[in-house]
C-alpha cells in the first residue's frame, strides 16, 4: 500500500521532525533524524490528465522562489523521459532545519491542501542522506 504523501499532513513543526513517505514506509518517522549536513528528496507527481499543464505550471512556478531560500542548494523539475505523464522533482538542501523551513512556507500549505485536485494518485517521495555532498 502506497504510503500518504509529503505535504498531505502538516510538517510537525513542534517536534521539528520531517515525515519519512513514499512507497511502503511509515507516517511521522523523523526522515533526517541524526542527519548532520545536506539532505535530499526526489518525488513523482503523478497528474489528472485534465490538470497535468495547471500541476506543471504550478511546480514550476516554486523553481525560482524554492532556489533563493536560505539552505536551498538544488531544486529541479523534470518529466519523465520514459512516463511523460509523470513529473519528477529533486531537492537537496544544506540541512534538515532549512528543508522544514521551506515546507513551512505558505504557498506549499496550499499546495498541500488542495493537491489531489491535480494528482491522479497521492505524491510519491523518497528522502536521501547524500554520500558525496
Amino acid at each position: 500500500m502506497r504510503a500518504r504523501g509529503l505535504l498531505h499532513r502538516q510538517v510537525e513543526r513542534a517536534a521539528g521532525a520531517l515525515p519519512v513517505l513514499g512507497v511502503g514506509r511509515e507516517l511521522g518517522h523523523d526522515a533526517a533524524a541524526g542527519v548532520v549536513g545536506p539532505v535530499g528528496i526526489y518525488g513523482f507527481a503523478r497528474p489528472k490528465p485534465e490538470r497535468a499543464d495547471e500541476l506543471e505550471r504550478l511546480l514550476l512556478s516554486f523553481v525560482e522562489p524554492t532556489r533563493a531560500e536560505p539552505g536551498s542548494m538544488q531544486y529541479q523539475v523534470h518529466r519523465d523521459a520514459a512516463d511523460p505523464g509523470t513529473l519528477v522533482f529533486y531537492e537537496l538542501w544544506r540541512s534538515a532545519d532549512d528543508l522544514r523551513a521551506h515546507l513551512a512556507r505558505p504557498e506549499l500549505a496550499h499546495f498541500q491542501q488542495h493537491r489531489m485536485d491535480y494528482l491522479r494518485e497521492d505524491l510519491e517521495i523518497h528522502w536521501l542522506t547524500p554520500l558525496s555532498a
